[in-house]
């Protein structure tokens, strides 16, 4: 799966609510890469589905996520038909179809029974520019999230932490960053007609990245 490699550590992070998030800034992160796939699914109509996942070395201590459109909408299944920004429950897969590709974010799973446990949280993805406040709806997620307390997640590849289904017409920003005791650069990616960009983990790859900024800027008008 392509990842981005982050190049260095950023420097001392709080969460929201005063957790914190990050000790202080060593000369290497240990979050080594971040991984985006696009989920195969033909039952949510005019929607792309992919997953989020994370390289990290030492234990998870929190996740942040901020996605900001421009247009288009973020696919959430009804609260009353198994929805939510958690991972879902596998029982209602046979009754509402959908649900499998809802929303969500998690830890170590696409369900709730593969998952590691269910996510806290701890208000808005704040060292991405987000709001203090937590946010999950269909036009905007703006989260930060970590393992309760007793889950202890030590050092995964391609670790499961969000699934993103977005309307194939969306545009925008998906930002994440995460931290096993030190907290990575944000990895930044343009949404452009619902597919999140999936950079190559070299000088060029980036370089793609910052040209597809600059195209997504152009379409919106900005």
């Amino acid at each position: 799966m392509p990842t981005f490699r982050p190049s260095s550590v950023s420097t001392l992070a709080l969460f929201s609510l005063g957790i914190v998030f990050a000790s202080p800034a060593p000369a290497t992160a240990e979050v080594t890469g971040f991984g985006v796939s696009v989920v195969p699914q033909t039952t949510v109509t005019g929607f792309v589905a992919h997953d989020i996942t994370i390289d990290f070395e030492n234990q998870l201590t929190g996740v942040q996520l901020l996605v900001e459109l421009t247009a288009g909408s973020i696919f959430q299944q009804p609260g009353l038909e198994g929805g939510g920004d958690t991972a879902p429950s596998p029982a209602f897969f046979g009754v509402f179809a959908a649900l499998e590709f809802d929303t969500f974010v998690s830890l170590g799973g696409a369900d709730r029974v593969a998952s590691d446990a269910t996510p806290g949280f701890a208000g808005g993805a704040v060292n991405l520019g987000g709001q203090s406040r937590r946010t999950f709806d269909d036009q905007r997620i703006d989260v930060a999230y970590f393992p309760p307390g007793g889950v202890q997640i030590i050092g995964q590849t391609e670790y499961f932490v969000a699934r993103l289904t977005l309307s194939d017409d969306a545009t925008g920003t998906v930002s994440l960053l995460a931290s096993d005791g030190e907290v990575s650069e944000p990895f930044v990616c343009p949404v452009y007609d619902g597919m999140i960009c999936i950079p190559e983990p070299t000088a060029a790859g980036v370089g793609l990245l910052a040209v597809a900024a600059l195209g997504l800027r152009g379409r919106s008008g900005a």
